[in-house]
């Protein structure tokens, strides 16, 4: 162990502990600039491994995503939202589906903070799509406890109730396909 006093020449002992274990000035840099070299690019390593995470991530969610609208369009929003669209004078029924249209622990509530994490327009135009379909079964809910009542106020508002459910599933069958083949064309590669 080196201690700095005086030695029987009385000279102090200068070289310090740090000088005897490293060397020279030269090394005592040439250690700095490899610690420092060596922390840049553990960043880098970390920070490229990251990026490939969050794409391989919003990849994941795209493709989940894109077979749930799938799913959709082949379900009672799809044949309702066609069935609305090419409705003629004979057919003008009130044709109102029974099921719920989308249930409330589907996939958009396990990805709603994740949508966000696309393009704009194509988070826009999936957030839009869904409201669109919330209100849609909240008219139809509304109609389906109601249908009943022979009141006159009611079954008007009823009326109006059934025709933003009309407009609202066309949207949303409209939207269907075109929010499948962005999520195809953007995250497919």
């Amino acid at each position: 162990m080196y201690y700095l006093h005086k030695t029987k020449n009385d000279k102090p002992m200068n070289e310090t502990v740090i000088s005897s274990i490293l060397g020279t000035n030269s090394n005592i840099i040439a250690a700095i600039t490899g610690a420092i070299m060596g922390g840049i690019l553990s960043f880098l390593a970390y920070y490229i491994l990251y990026i490939k995470q969050q794409k391989n991530e919003l990849k994941n969610i795209a493709k989940a995503m894109k077979i749930n609208f799938k799913h959709l369009e082949k379900s009672d929003i799809g044949h309702y939202g066609d069935l609305y669209k090419n409705v003629n004078e004979s057919t003008q029924g009130k044709m109102l589906p029974e099921h719920p249209l989308y249930v409330d622990n589907d996939l958009y509530f396990s990805f709603v903070h994740d949508i966000c994490k696309f393009e704009d327009n194509l988070s826009d135009d999936i957030y839009e799509f869904y409201i669109d379909l919330f209100r849609a079964e909240m008219n139809r809910s509304y109609i389906q406890e109601h249908k009943d009542i022979k009141e006159v106020k009611e079954k008007t508002f009823c009326d109006y109730c059934f025709i933003d459910m009309k407009a609202e599933l066309i949207r949303c069958s409209e939207k269907i396909p075109k929010i499948v083949s962005r999520l195809e064309e953007k995250y497919e590669n």
